[in-house]
Protein backbone atom coordinates (compact mmCIF):
# COMPACT_ATOMS: atom_id res chain seq x y z
CA UNK A 1 0.00 0.00 0.00
CA UNK A 2 2.77 2.33 0.42
CA UNK A 3 4.41 1.67 -2.27
CA UNK A 4 1.21 2.89 -4.21
CA UNK A 5 1.13 6.04 -2.24
CA UNK A 6 4.69 6.63 -3.50
CA UNK A 7 3.92 6.06 -6.93
CA UNK A 8 0.50 8.31 -6.85
CA UNK A 9 3.10 10.71 -4.74
CA UNK A 10 5.61 10.60 -8.03
CA UNK A 11 3.09 10.77 -10.21
CA UNK A 12 1.10 14.02 -9.05
CA UNK A 13 4.53 15.48 -8.44
CA UNK A 14 5.33 14.88 -12.33
CA UNK A 15 2.04 16.47 -13.35
CA UNK A 16 2.05 19.12 -11.18
CA UNK A 17 3.96 21.35 -13.35
CA UNK A 18 2.07 20.52 -16.31
CA UNK A 19 -1.05 21.12 -14.60
CA UNK A 20 0.61 24.68 -13.32
CA UNK A 21 2.03 25.78 -17.12
CA UNK A 22 -1.78 24.42 -18.35
CA UNK A 23 -3.36 27.01 -15.85
CA UNK A 24 -1.15 29.87 -16.62
CA UNK A 25 -1.36 29.94 -20.05
CA UNK A 26 -5.46 29.52 -19.96
CA UNK A 27 -4.93 32.94 -17.75
CA UNK A 28 -2.76 34.46 -20.65
CA UNK A 29 -5.05 33.51 -23.01
CA UNK A 30 -7.98 34.89 -21.51
CA UNK A 31 -6.05 37.93 -20.82
CA UNK A 32 -4.99 38.05 -24.46
CA UNK A 33 -8.27 37.42 -26.12
CA UNK A 34 -9.39 40.06 -24.00
CA UNK A 35 -7.43 43.10 -25.00
CA UNK A 36 -8.02 42.46 -28.78
CA UNK A 37 -11.62 42.35 -27.89
CA UNK A 38 -11.09 45.48 -26.82
CA UNK A 39 -9.09 46.83 -29.70
CA UNK A 40 -11.33 45.68 -32.31
CA UNK A 41 -14.27 47.48 -30.12
CA UNK A 42 -12.63 50.83 -29.59
CA UNK A 43 -11.74 49.93 -33.81
CA UNK A 44 -15.48 49.00 -34.65
CA UNK A 45 -16.64 52.24 -32.98
CA UNK A 46 -14.21 54.64 -34.25
CA UNK A 47 -14.92 53.58 -37.72
CA UNK A 48 -18.43 53.41 -37.81
CA UNK A 49 -18.19 56.95 -36.67
CA UNK A 50 -16.10 57.54 -39.41
CA UNK A 51 -18.54 56.07 -41.92
CA UNK A 52 -21.20 58.32 -40.49
CA UNK A 53 -19.60 61.53 -41.62
CA UNK A 54 -18.97 59.76 -44.84
CA UNK A 55 -22.59 58.98 -45.24
CA UNK A 56 -24.07 62.50 -44.27
CA UNK A 57 -21.14 63.84 -46.72
CA UNK A 58 -22.92 61.91 -49.48
CA UNK A 59 -26.72 62.94 -48.47
CA UNK A 60 -27.20 59.24 -47.90
CA UNK A 61 -28.32 58.72 -44.52
CA UNK A 62 -31.67 56.31 -44.56
CA UNK A 63 -33.23 53.90 -42.25
CA UNK A 64 -31.83 50.73 -43.62
CA UNK A 65 -28.44 52.65 -42.72
CA UNK A 66 -29.17 53.72 -39.32
CA UNK A 67 -31.24 50.78 -38.05
CA UNK A 68 -27.48 49.51 -38.80
CA UNK A 69 -25.40 51.80 -37.31
CA UNK A 70 -27.46 52.59 -34.15
CA UNK A 71 -26.62 49.56 -31.64
CA UNK A 72 -22.88 49.60 -33.12
CA UNK A 73 -22.71 53.52 -31.66
CA UNK A 74 -25.44 52.99 -28.77
CA UNK A 75 -24.10 50.02 -27.29
CA UNK A 76 -20.38 51.00 -26.84
CA UNK A 77 -18.86 51.07 -23.59
CA UNK A 78 -15.56 52.62 -24.18
CA UNK A 79 -13.43 56.03 -23.71
CA UNK A 80 -14.19 57.50 -27.07
CA UNK A 81 -17.38 57.33 -26.51
CA UNK A 82 -19.70 60.43 -28.01
CA UNK A 83 -22.87 60.51 -26.39
CA UNK A 84 -23.84 63.35 -29.04
CA UNK A 85 -23.53 61.05 -31.84
CA UNK A 86 -25.76 58.37 -30.31
CA UNK A 87 -28.41 60.86 -29.15
CA UNK A 88 -28.03 62.06 -32.88
CA UNK A 89 -28.17 59.12 -34.89
CA UNK A 90 -31.47 57.53 -32.37
CA UNK A 91 -33.06 60.41 -33.30
CA UNK A 92 -33.09 60.42 -37.12
CA UNK A 93 -33.45 57.18 -36.77
CA UNK A 94 -36.88 57.59 -34.90
CA UNK A 95 -37.69 60.42 -37.98
CA UNK A 96 -40.46 60.16 -40.84
CA UNK A 97 -38.47 59.00 -44.20
CA UNK A 98 -39.05 62.01 -45.65
CA UNK A 99 -37.90 64.11 -43.28
CA UNK A 100 -34.64 62.04 -43.20
CA UNK A 101 -34.40 62.39 -46.66
CA UNK A 102 -34.72 66.26 -46.75
CA UNK A 103 -32.53 66.11 -44.02
CA UNK A 104 -29.95 63.92 -45.32
CA UNK A 105 -30.18 66.14 -48.93
CA UNK A 106 -29.42 69.23 -46.72
CA UNK A 107 -26.63 68.37 -44.86
CA UNK A 108 -24.93 67.17 -47.85
CA UNK A 109 -21.42 68.45 -48.90
CA UNK A 110 -19.42 66.54 -51.27
CA UNK A 111 -17.31 70.08 -52.13
CA UNK A 112 -15.50 68.67 -48.40
CA UNK A 113 -13.19 66.04 -48.27
CA UNK A 114 -12.98 64.37 -44.96
CA UNK A 115 -9.75 64.11 -42.70
CA UNK A 116 -9.41 60.06 -41.68
CA UNK A 117 -7.64 58.75 -39.24
CA UNK A 118 -5.26 55.39 -39.01
CA UNK A 119 -6.15 53.50 -36.32
CA UNK A 120 -3.55 50.79 -35.87
CA UNK A 121 -3.97 47.85 -33.51
CA UNK A 122 -0.96 47.90 -31.38
CA UNK A 123 -1.70 45.56 -29.24
CA UNK A 124 -2.98 42.45 -31.63
CA UNK A 125 0.59 43.32 -33.38
CA UNK A 126 2.19 42.61 -30.53
CA UNK A 127 0.79 39.52 -30.13
CA UNK A 128 1.15 38.20 -33.33
CA UNK A 129 3.75 35.14 -32.04
CA UNK A 130 0.74 34.53 -29.46
CA UNK A 131 -2.35 33.74 -31.74
CA UNK A 132 -0.95 30.23 -31.65
CA UNK A 133 -2.91 29.94 -28.46
CA UNK A 134 -5.76 29.90 -29.98
CA UNK A 135 -7.82 27.65 -32.55
CA UNK A 136 -6.84 28.17 -36.19
CA UNK A 137 -9.89 30.14 -36.47
CA UNK A 138 -9.60 32.78 -34.56
CA UNK A 139 -6.14 33.11 -35.38
CA UNK A 140 -7.24 33.28 -39.43
CA UNK A 141 -9.98 36.11 -38.77
CA UNK A 142 -7.66 38.18 -36.82
CA UNK A 143 -5.12 38.50 -39.03
CA UNK A 144 -7.29 38.78 -41.94
CA UNK A 145 -8.63 41.74 -39.39
CA UNK A 146 -5.46 43.31 -39.77
CA UNK A 147 -4.85 42.78 -43.45
CA UNK A 148 -8.03 44.26 -43.86
CA UNK A 149 -7.11 47.11 -41.63
CA UNK A 150 -4.30 47.58 -44.04
CA UNK A 151 -5.95 47.77 -47.07
CA UNK A 152 -8.60 50.63 -45.26
CA UNK A 153 -5.09 52.55 -44.41
CA UNK A 154 -4.48 52.58 -47.84
CA UNK A 155 -8.14 53.89 -49.28
CA UNK A 156 -6.58 56.77 -46.80
CA UNK A 157 -3.51 57.36 -48.50
CA UNK A 158 -5.33 57.57 -51.70
CA UNK A 159 -8.22 60.03 -50.50
CA UNK A 160 -5.53 62.50 -49.00
CA UNK A 161 -3.52 62.13 -52.76
CA UNK A 162 -6.72 63.24 -54.64
CA UNK A 163 -7.27 65.94 -51.94
CA UNK A 164 -3.88 67.84 -52.39
CA UNK A 165 -4.30 67.24 -56.56
CA UNK A 166 -7.81 69.42 -56.12
CA UNK A 167 -4.69 72.16 -54.94
CA UNK A 168 -2.67 71.59 -58.22
CA UNK A 169 -3.41 74.74 -60.23
CA UNK A 170 -1.58 73.35 -62.96
CA UNK A 171 -4.60 71.11 -63.80
CA UNK A 172 -6.67 71.59 -66.43
CA UNK A 173 -10.35 72.06 -65.57
CA UNK A 174 -10.77 68.29 -67.18
CA UNK A 175 -8.57 66.73 -65.29
CA UNK A 176 -9.33 68.63 -62.02
CA UNK A 177 -13.09 67.02 -62.88
CA UNK A 178 -11.36 63.52 -62.50
CA UNK A 179 -9.54 64.00 -59.82
CA UNK A 180 -12.67 65.01 -58.08
CA UNK A 181 -14.03 62.49 -59.35
CA UNK A 182 -11.45 60.20 -58.44
CA UNK A 183 -12.01 62.15 -54.41
CA UNK A 184 -15.12 61.23 -54.11
CA UNK A 185 -15.00 57.46 -55.56
CA UNK A 186 -12.22 57.13 -52.69
CA UNK A 187 -14.90 58.47 -49.80
CA UNK A 188 -17.04 55.87 -51.34
CA UNK A 189 -14.06 52.89 -51.01
CA UNK A 190 -13.22 54.47 -47.28
CA UNK A 191 -17.09 54.13 -46.51
CA UNK A 192 -17.67 50.50 -48.28
CA UNK A 193 -13.98 48.87 -47.15
CA UNK A 194 -14.71 50.05 -43.21
CA UNK A 195 -17.84 48.57 -43.29
CA UNK A 196 -16.90 45.30 -44.32
CA UNK A 197 -14.70 45.34 -41.84
CA UNK A 198 -16.89 46.13 -38.74
CA UNK A 199 -18.81 43.43 -39.54
CA UNK A 200 -16.33 41.18 -39.41
CA UNK A 201 -14.87 42.47 -36.25
CA UNK A 202 -19.07 42.06 -34.92
CA UNK A 203 -19.30 38.45 -36.49
CA UNK A 204 -16.09 37.79 -34.87
CA UNK A 205 -16.84 39.04 -31.33
CA UNK A 206 -19.63 37.53 -30.99
CA UNK A 207 -18.67 34.02 -32.16
CA UNK A 208 -15.57 33.80 -29.35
Amino acid sequence: MNIVYLLIGWSLGLLSPLVLGWIQEQKRKKAIKKSIFVEFEDLKHRLACSIFQVKIRAGKIDKVFLGWIEPIICSYKGPHKNENISTYISKLKNSEEAHLKVLSELRANTNKSLSFKKYPLYFLNSQINSLTLFIPEFQQTALDILTQLNMLHEDIDNVVHYHKKTFDSSLTPENLKRVKKNLEIGHEDYARRAKVLVDTIDKFTSSY
